[in-house]
């Protein structure tokens, strides 16, 4: 018979001494429940993974780790079959009601309703908005400058009100855990809170604080101020706090300038490698970064320096090959600017900056036809191509007759010419077969849209090993896109 525990808060130092009393959190479980299921919360997937290969050296058994917002979909009512509110329908909305119903802002904002960074600041202000107190939105209502966007909020909801958003989701694990006096099928839950949770989560938090099957562990600093507001938001107004606190064995930060990015991050090398000369282990080393332009800098300054990276990539979808080919594929045919279709240099940026392969299935010479199509006099216009190509390909054959009857070249040399030839009308072959599976036109659903980049992903891209993790996020976020037909 196992004993019933009580709910349990533990405040414990950022680094090791967070990790520890998560652990301990865990084998205090198991000591009630040896064969109960314990589910982690944690920050991120990335966490996840750490902790999971950190804990399992000491043995872990019906121990998972999930996110927050994971483990609120496992525990919401499943029977609501609204579709889910992506970032991307949500901008769509967004986008919806600025474009469309913008004459109801003040007139110092009209002027940028279609301005996608007034977009951007609408979308993180409706993010607000939706968890504010009714109170206070009306209360922004009533003022004259705020109307116009709190009316623009209104309406924004009614669009959205057809889908399932994170809020939703999140009232709904929270009413499930609340309405049980049992335990839930995650069993003992342990949470590790090392940030304030997203206001949408915070009513599914303090739920399950309330329930007797749970531990929190709460990463604190020792400085009031910066530790407060996670304590005070999860409603947490004591929490027990082991014996170290969190200044033991911490350095002051130091602040260095250095004279340009490179210079940095050989100075994050070198102080990696001093770490490690001390007796740290790799696996305690984090390096932040402030963009994902710093991330792959210092990414390959570390592996040049034969140092294992473990985390999220640093490359972004865009710089995959299958990103690379995307974008290249909408510069071709002018997206964004129909003038600029069919540029050389942009069909050869195509061709250099991606695995491209015929529909034959055969590769492409991407460098030789980069050169083809500048000495033929290819500039901008489908008709360049198909008038140039051939022309100069004509050239060529008639110049290696010309060349072999005189006597002025020999087989070998007339082979060559004959090979440009032949690339030329290669080239020309490769256009046309692109130019016959050009975009849906304008005003054709999303759908039509992703499905046409998805086509021509199979089409042109050339995987001589298969398809890859990149390959499949490209695809997934090809599928949320067709799924913005919803917010139409």
């Amino acid at each position: 018979m196992t004993q019933a525990p009580r709910p349990s808060i533990i405040a414990a130092p950022l680094g090791p001494g967070f990790i520890r009393a998560l652990r301990g959190a865990i084998d205090d479980a198991k000591r009630r429940d040896p064969l109960g299921p314990v589910t982690v919360v944690t920050p991120s997937v990335y966490s996840a993974y750490y902790l999971r290969r950190a804990f399992a050296a000491d043995g872990l058994f019906n121990v998972r780790f999930t996110r927050l917002e994971d483990l609120a979909e496992e525990l919401a009512d499943l029977s609501d079959l609204r579709p889910p509110m992506t970032r991307l329908v949500a901008a769509e909305l967004v986008y919806s009601v600025a474009t469309q119903l913008g004459d109801r802002l003040a007139p110092d904002l009209q002027r940028h309703r279609s301005d996608p960074s007034f977009h951007e600041a609408l979308h993180r202000t409706f993010s607000e908005l939706e968890n504010a107190p009714h109170e206070i939105v009306a209360g922004l209502g009533a003022s004259g400058h705020d109307r116009g966007i709190v009316h623009l909020f209104n309406d924004y909801l009614r669009l959205s009100a057809g889908f399932l958003t994170r809020g939703d989701v999140a009232r709904s694990a929270t009413k499930a855990v609340r309405a049980s006096n049992i335990r839930i099928g995650a069993g003992t839950v342990v949470l590790g809170l090392v940030e304030t949770p997203a206001l949408e989560y915070l009513n599914l938090v303090r739920a399950l604080l309330e329930r007797a099957h749970t531990r929190a562990v709460v990463a604190i600093a020792g400085e009031g101020p910066v530790d407060r507001p996670l304590l005070e938001a999860c409603g947490i107004g004591r929490a027990r706090v082991p014996g170290d606190t969190p200044a033991a064995g911490l350095e002051p930060a130091s602040i260095v300038s250095l004279s340009d990015p490179a210079a940095e991050a050989a100075w994050v090398v070198r102080n990696v490698v001093a770490l490690v000369k001390e007796g740290a282990r790799f696996s305690d080393i984090a390096v932040l970064c402030a963009s994902p332009s710093y991330g792959r800098r210092i990414d390959d300054a570390l592996r040049l320096a034969g140092i294992p990276v473990s985390g999220p990539d640093p490359r972004s979808l865009a710089d995959t090959p299958d990103g690379r080919f995307l974008l290249g594929l909408f510069a071709v045919f002018g997206a964004g600017n129909v003038a600029r279709a069919w540029r050389r240099e942009e069909v050869a940026g195509w061709f250099t900056g991606a695995p491209l392969r015929s529909p034959d299935g055969t590769g492409i010479h991407a460098a030789r036809w980069d050169a083809v199509s500048r000495r033929a006099g290819v500039t901008t216009g489908l008709e360049t191509w198909r008038g140039r190509l051939p022309a100069y390909a004509q050239r060529l054959e008639a110049r290696a007759e010309r060349g072999l009857a005189y006597g002025e070249i020999d087989e070998g040399q007339a082979g060559g010419i004959r090979r440009e030839a032949a690339e030329a009308r290669s080239l020309l072959s490769f256009i046309e077969d692109a130019a016959r599976h050009a975009p849906p036109p304008d005003g054709s659903s999303w759908a039509a849209f992703s499905e046409w980049a998805a086509n021509c992903s199979h089409r042109y891209i050339s995987r001589p090993d298969g398809t890859n993790g990149a390959t499949e996020q490209v695809r997934s976020v090809l599928e949320r896109i067709a799924g913005m037909d919803r917010a139409a």
